[in-house]
């Protein structure tokens, strides 16, 4: 089974701008697999793209990379789990070097961050992880229905555009392969 969402095949929702300072996935009830395993293994390769970007076109150092991929997979997987569609997902470098990243979906259900969590548990661990890789995070209630999960990882600065004829090609294929080829 292709794992790729038809959003990002049919209309190019996987998008990287001009000025490459926003990434953005969306994900439908027709694109979606029914079953939760199977969409839990869109998150694998929606993170790989992330770091990509992230490091190649935004030249965020690795580090800071792993922890904007591990912060959006976190969000992302919450989504998935417990929240409705449609799921969103956008990540957008701003001017000061702070990576956002906002994870939409239409569930009711708001995130808590799990104290008490033993040692031998599979989860609830998540929110933690975020708490503790971002400078913040919030949740924005919609009033028609979902939520929006917000959190900034801060980063140094972009370095100054220098003209290049090298782009960043994000495809279907290379998604669904898990990479991403420049």
């Amino acid at each position: 089974m292709d794992a790729t969402p038809d959003s990002i095949k049919s209309t190019g929702r996987l998008t990287c701008a001009d000025a490459p300072r926003a990434l953005s996935f969306e994900w439908t009830a027709e694109s979606l697999p029914l079953e939760h395993c199977d969409r839990l293994a869109l998150i694998s390769p929606t993170r790989r793209t992330i770091y990509a970007v992230v490091t190649q076109l935004w030249q965020v150092p690795p580090s800071v990379a792993d922890d904007v991929a591990l912060v959006c997979s976190e969000l992302l997987t919450n989504a998935m789990l417990h929240g409705a569609l449609p799921v969103r997902v956008a990540v957008d470098r701003g001017f000061t070097g702070a990576v956002t990243i906002a994870v939409s979906d239409g569930g009711r259900a708001l995130p808590k961050i799990a104290r008490d969590v033993a040692d031998d548990a599979e989860g609830l661990r998540g929110l933690v992880v975020v708490d503790a890789l971002s400078q913040a995070w919030d949740v924005q209630v919609h009033p028609h229905g979902g939520k929006t999960v917000t959190a900034v990882v801060v980063a140094p600065p972009p370095l100054p555009k220098r003209r290049s004829r090298r782009k960043l090609i994000v495809s279907a294929s290379t998604l669904t392969a898990g990479g991403v080829q420049a």
